[in-house]
């Protein structure tokens, strides 16, 4: 009776295993099929290409209540994008601040083209930088440092007519 019972139940998992492994081939093969047709190999295809990060710059006016330094702004920007997206994403966006005058409150910041969206973002969210409130305004998109400075040399000369 006992040597019945052991039969039974090693039966009964065998029966088991073998609708599991059924299972699971049957999924791996259905994923196989996925990977072969064209919309999924375009996409393989499409990530195995790399192409070149390429720099922009953002011009921007700071609206303060106070002075701000450049350090510490650049500092909230680079944390808040850190917070929002991850530090992988901080890494590979090249964020940094390239010019930020005091007198004019008027900044470049250098990103990768890629995270625009995520940088025009990141400077709606900024509202603080130390004890100065701050509200961040996007100018103009350049890709090149010299059009930028330009750019904020033409502004901080209307500023001053």
């Amino acid at each position: 009776m006992f040597e019945l019972i052991i039969s039974l139940i090693s039966l009964t998992l065998a029966v088991m295993l073998a609708v599991y492994t059924y299972r699971v081939s049957r999924k791996l093969e259905l994923l196989l099929n996925a990977v072969r047709g064209k919309t999924i190999a375009k996409m393989i295809t499409a990530l195995r290409v790399r192409r070149k990060r390429r720099k922009r710059y953002m011009v921007f006016e700071l609206m303060s209540d106070r002075e701000v330094s450049a350090g510490l702004l650049e500092y909230e920007i680079r944390n808040t994008f850190k917070k929002l997206f991850g530090e992988v994403h901080l890494v590979r966006a090249a964020l940094a601040v390239q010019y930020f005058n005091n007198q004019s409150n008027i900044g470049v910041i250098k990103y990768s083209h890629m995270y625009r969206y995520k940088v025009l973002a990141v400077l709606g969210v900024v509202r603080r930088v130390g004890d100065a409130k701050v509200m961040a305004v996007p100018l103009r998109t350049t890709s090149s440092l010299k059009r930028a400075l330009k750019y904020v040399r033409s502004v901080e000369l209307s500023m001053r007519k």
